[in-house]
């Protein structure tokens, strides 16, 4: 936090400027500082969104659900893990649903949510289940919440003027008052509240929040490259070749794109991958979900769950129903209970470090991308080959076989989930499904998916390039490369990652230092190393780094000597045929290690090899 606290010390030194400037220049220098820009409205949602002090008891911010790092998402791993709810201000507190990314809700579509003809559910608003009609309605609703902020009046109500109160004599106070104003506070507490979530509203809004900054974002430039497997994710999303609605079409289909959609026209609209509907996924309960216990009136009076474990999550029809005076549970008739707003897709991976948990699902039910995709195509299904959960009928689960491969969804609704076997494609190729629970896809698709949904994660700065391993002939994606990133002219790894190339040799890998100017070391199985210098690391967009590796390093002592002819002497005219070609040898080599150029046999092709490359040593 002390880059906030720097700039919010900066701001109030501006203001403070500006103030003695007025009272004690004459006036003709005092028209220099009257020029002087002070804070924007986006700076004072910047500094408000990460005030800690504005909850009772202070402690808890807009950041302590919505950070940076993790795409504006939940930034406990440990609670991610756990069961995936934030914390209120008030410990022990939780609410009922995973805290959503606030990134990009600027650019949804706004008011109470309707049906849609054209997608056939109902679009719009925001939160899970589309209570706020904006943006402004959405980030008042924390503060009064008794789960999270808890700024409420004796009677438990929530209580604007406890907020407002908490800015004018707090850190946020001063920049509020050059924003809007020297008598701001003497303004009505609805109007001045309105002012603190239009101004929370305006930096989600900014580049910061919302920076469309994504590997996706430059590849769509033309400034970045997909992996074959990150592409093939794309062309499984969207249903075609280029990845774009008017694209034509790919042989198998996920349907991803159906629910978090695309724009039409990227000169006019970014691709928000989410078109704000509504659906039932069948998603089980999470029965590590603290809100089950949060039943004590006593300790939480205004938000415990009285319900205990029979809690239903009603999604949208816990909003509209009531509005409509029908009782939740007693009947369904517009096929909404248990549906919930489809997130975007954007940031649905950016975690600050490979070993970070994210939740996923309104519930945090999973715990992986892998484990989603892997929902959605197998939530029909059971341990018996071929036998199919058909959620149409009254009782899905009689008279069935095998065991179900997920828990029963908390709402088994026959009216939304509609594909118990798998519906075939009318495109060419292979059948493929029209919904999910039963997709016909191959499991090496869903690795594709998920790889893909990795490239639309903010603040993208890989290193990528091209690289040439000499003398090999086998498949370049079966070569694991060790990538160093070192001070310039050290031969100490600031960092290292194990990366493997595609089909034409390109790689990436996204380095975890700061931005600035580094050397980039690279080594193969049996390749010296070779160090890149001077590369430039951005904050955003990718770095060309190539290289070509001499091959020829059997033993890894980065040089091609006399020892890698002995080990290579060993072994000649083995084959991947014989059952000891991966059998590690008295030398501590199996013979696979020697074939150098990849065809499955060791063979004088391997020998010219090192007497091409004898006596070369690698950089160090």
């Amino acid at each position: 936090m002390r880059g906030r606290s720097v700039r919010l010390a900066t701001l109030a030194t501006g203001f403070t400027a500006l103030l003695v400037s007025a009272l004690v220049l004459p006036p003709t220098q005092s028209a220099e500082a009257q020029t002087r820009r002070g804070p924007s409205e986006v700076e004072l949602g910047d500094v408000l969104f990460h005030d800690t002090s504005l909850s009772e008891p202070a402690g808890q911010g807009c950041v302590s659900c919505h950070s940076q790092d993790t795409g504006y998402s939940l930034p406990d791993s440990n609670l991610n893990l756990a069961h995936g709810m934030a914390p209120g201000a008030v410990p022990n507190r939780f609410g009922f649903r995973k805290p959503p990314t606030v990134a990009y809700t600027p650019f949804l579509p706004k008011g109470d949510p309707y049906y849609d003809e054209g997608a056939q559910a109902f679009v719009g608003g925001l939160f899970y289940d589309g209570r706020a009609k904006d943006n402004i309605e959405q980030a008042k609703g924390p503060f009064l919440n008794p789960n999270e902020m808890n700024n409420l009046t004796e009677h438990g109500l929530g209580d604007p003027a406890k907020v407002i109160d908490k800015i004018k004599n707090g850190p946020s106070g001063i920049v509020f008052r050059e924003v809007y104003g020297m008598d701001i506070f003497e303004h009505p507490t609805d109007e001045v509240y309105d002012l603190v979530a239009r101004a929370i509203t305006a930096y989600i809004a900014s580049d910061e929040v919302s920076p469309y900054s994504s590997k996706y974002d430059l590849y769509l430039e033309g400034k970045a490259n997909l992996s074959l497997m990150e592409l093939l994710g794309l062309r499984l999303a969207t249903g075609t070749f280029t990845g774009r609605k008017d694209g034509p079409p790919y042989p198998r289909k996920a349907f991803c794109s159906d629910c978090h959609m695309i724009s039409d026209d990227l000169s006019v609209a970014k691709d928000s991958w989410t078109n704000s509907c509504y659906a039932n996924l069948g998603v089980p309960k999470n029965p590590n979900n603290p809100w089950y216990t949060n039943t004590d009136p006593v300790a939480n009076p205004y938000g415990y769950n009285s319900l205990g474990f029979a809690f239903k999550d009603y999604g949208l029809a816990g909003y509209l129903y009531p509005k409509q005076g029908i009782e939740l549970g007693s009947q369904d008739p517009l096929a909404i209970n248990g549906t919930i707003k489809a997130p975007t897709l954007r940031n649905v991976d950016k975690r600050p470090y490979p070993g970070f948990v994210k939740a996923y699902m309104h519930n945090g039910v999973f715990k992986s991308l892998e484990e989603v995709v892997n929902f959605y195509v197998t939530r029909n299904r059971t341990t018996v080959e071929g036998e199919i959960i058909d959620f149409t009928k009254p009782n899905p689960y009689q008279g069935l076989q095998g065991t179900p491969l997920w828990p029963e969804p908390e709402f088994p609704d026959p009216n939304t989930m509609i594909n118990p076997a798998g519906l075939p494609s009318d495109m060419e190729g292979e059948g493929v499904s029209a919904e999910m629970g039963n997709m016909i896809i191959h499991p090496y698709d869903e690795v594709a998916l998920v790889a893909f949904m990795k490239t639309l994660s903010d603040g993208y700065h890989d290193v990528a390039g091209f690289i040439v391993p000499m003398d090999y002939t086998f498949l370049l994606e079966a070569i694991p490369l060790e990538f160093e990133v070192r001070t310039p002219g050290s031969t100490t790894a600031l960092e290292t990652q194990v990366v493997f190339m595609d089909s034409d040799g390109y790689y990436s890998f996204t380095p975890t230092v700061q931005p600035g100017t580094y050397d980039i070391a690279v080594k193969g199985p049996h390749w010296l190393r070779k160090v890149i210098p001077n590369v430039e690391i951005k904050s955003y967009g990718a770095v060309d780094a190539n290289a070509v590796l001499v091959n020829g390093d059997i033993d890894g002592d980065n040089a091609v000597t006399v020892f890698d002819y002995l080990i290579l002497s060993d072994y000649f005219d083995k084959s991947m045929m014989d059952e000891d070609w991966d059998t590690v040898g008295a030398n501590g080599f199996a013979p696979s290690d020697t074939d150098l150029d990849g065809d499955g046999t060791v063979t004088v092709f391997d020998y010219v090899i090192l007497v091409n490359s004898f006596d070369q040593f690698g950089d160090e």
